[in-house]
């Protein structure tokens, strides 16, 4: 065979040699590298699969990363329609490095009914408008969260003392349908004795307010203390003009008295004198 015939067929035969090497040696890492061979869902009622799908980041065929699984383990709590999420990984029996990625939830309670015993001075819209000042997610049909009903009760108790009702209780309860998964709550109040006070009390608070007109802090600074808090919620709300000086728009600090009348059904508030400092 002439000597250039040789090299070629050499060559030839070593760079086969090395691609069907380098193939299977592709093959043996795919073999030996765990894959999510299938995700499995269980537990919800109410939420759908869908909507536990879109939360999490792993997907059937995915390299298996257990830091992944667990990070959205963690995702699925964090949502708050779960009182409990547990994650298992299991080998699978058809695939030797398949994986299977089980999530078991336990689905928080739904709200179903709501109800106030002993309420006289305020309203339920009363209460559900301080539920919303105070950032509260507390109504028919939203997931129930037992830590929510002590903030609840003391929201309520503070709007009672508003109300010249300081030694008022609340006493919160529920009862869980566990067919239906659902829970019915009460809120057992006792206003106790109206507190006597002055005809007009007055509240003297220090304020400070930014060059947009913000009040950025309310601080007492002489009054009735059972309408501090009303007070103070109160102020915070205002907007004032922007304080101009040599043309510029400045911060400033300041006080504010106000006047309070107090009636069975509401207590209003008016300005007597305002001063800068």
């Amino acid at each position: 065979m002439p000597l250039i015939l040789r090299v070629c067929v050499t060559a030839c035969l070593s760079l086969l040699s090395v691609q069907t090497l380098e193939s299977q040696q592709s093959h043996d890492s795919r073999a030996t590298q765990s894959f999510i061979e299938r995700l499995e869902i269980t537990g919800n009622r109410r939420v759908q699969a869908t909507t536990i799908m879109a939360h999490i980041r792993s997907r059937p065929s995915d390299p298996y990363d257990g830091e992944a699984v667990q990070r959205d383990a963690q995702a699925l709590r964090d949502t708050g329609y779960f009182d409990e999420v547990r994650l298992r990984v299991e080998d699978s029996s058809d695939e030797p490095s398949g994986r299977i990625v089980a999530i078991d939830v336990k689905e928080k309670p739904l709200i179903r009914r709501i109800g106030y015993r002993g309420i006289k001075s305020i309203s339920e819209a009363d209460i559900e408008n301080a539920y919303k000042d105070n950032k509260i997610t507390l109504s028919v049909e939203s997931w129930f969260d037992a830590e929510k009903l002590t903030h609840a009760a003391t929201v309520i108790q503070e709007l009672l003392a508003a109300h010249s009702h300081p030694s008022a209780t609340v006493k919160p309860t529920y009862e869980r349908t566990a067919s239906s998964n659902e829970v019915a709550i009460l809120f057992t109040i006792d206003e106790g004795p109206k507190a006597q006070s002055s005809p007009h009390p007055r509240q003297c608070l220090a304020i400070a307010v930014d060059a947009d007109g913000e009040v950025t802090c309310v601080t007492m600074v002489s009054g009735h203390s059972l309408i501090i808090g009303a007070a103070i919620d109160s102020v915070r709300r205002w907007k004032f003009r922007s304080y101009v000086m040599n043309r510029l728009i400045k911060a400033f600090c300041g006080k504010v008295t106000l006047r309070y009348k107090a009636t069975d059904s509401e207590v209003k508030h008016e300005v007597i004198l305002a001063t800068l400092n």
